[in-house]
């Protein structure tokens, strides 16, 4: 939906799976009418594409999906979103591109912040806010507390970030454990030369996804199958790239890991 008409809601708004994308400025791109009315971010979530101009978001922006962490908020497309209401979504907040500044320190504790590469978090509030998890140009940071002075220009303003947990090596969907999941996605993506993010299975950063990363991930499956030692059954796995000597195969027996080449 292409607007930058100003949207004086009366009733209730429902943002899911929809993007909202700008072609002018607007300083109250979203305002409520009345105290009646509400705008309630749903399973879905709500992108905001601000394509370049300077917007900004008065109205709450409420949780009103159906599981307690909602698809939360993601801010894309170059240009400033200011979001100024007293915001309850739960879901993550996600800043692929240009700037999104938070006018106060209303974050969801369990939610995840994920800050693009070259994109900006403007903590405007001048407040501490605790998080779950800090995803920083596609890295993960550990936990701690990020500010202006700590975050590589990622974070600018006078707010604070306290970050409750370190994400585990190998936990592409950020669900709190390493598993089977994971592995799928790291499988899915295998050979992919540039572009890879944290999310697609490039746990090291630099693009591409291949045995590195792979690596990060059988180191965290031997843990996880020491864990629970219940799991004897052997599981062969085929990677979707090509190595020097062709395909590997993974072989998983209770908590042996081993790798080996195919001959083709």
């Amino acid at each position: 939906m292409d607007t930058s008409q100003v949207h004086c809601v009366t009733g209730t708004v429902n943002l899911d799976r929809g993007t909202l994308k700008a072609y002018a400025d607007a300083a109250n791109w979203l305002a409520l009418n009345d105290s009646t009315s509400h705008v309630y971010v749903k399973d879905g979530g709500a992108t905001f594409d601000t394509a370049g101009y300077t917007m900004g978001i008065v109205a709450p922006l409420e949780h009103g999906g159906i599981a307690a962490i909602d698809g939360g908020l993601t801010k894309a497309g170059a240009g400033l979103l200011t979001l100024s209401g007293l915001n309850t979504y739960t879901g993550p907040t996600i800043v692929s591109a240009g700037t999104l500044s938070l006018a106060q320190a209303c974050l969801y504790d369990a939610s995840n912040v994920i800050v693009g590469s070259g994109a900006v978090l403007d903590l405007a509030s001048g407040a501490a806010d605790t998080i779950h998890y800090l995803l920083l140009g596609g890295v993960p940071e550990a936990a701690g507390t990020y500010d202006s002075s700590n975050s590589g220009g990622y974070i600018t303003g006078s707010g604070s970030l306290i970050v409750s947990s370190s994400v585990l090596p190998g936990d592409a969907n950020l669900d709190g454990s390493v598993d089977g999941t994971d592995l799928n996605i790291v499988l899915s993506n295998y050979g992919v030369t540039s572009g890879g993010t944290w999310f697609t299975g490039d746990f090291n950063g630099d693009g591409a996804i291949d045995g590195t990363d792979l690596k990060h991930r059988v180191v965290e499956l031997r843990r996880h199958f020491r864990r629970d030692r219940r799991r004897a059954r052997t599981v062969d796995l085929v990677v979707g790239g090509r190595g020097p000597r062709g395909p590997a195969r993974l072989r998983m027996a209770e908590a042996k890991i081993t790798t080996t080449p195919l001959s083709l």
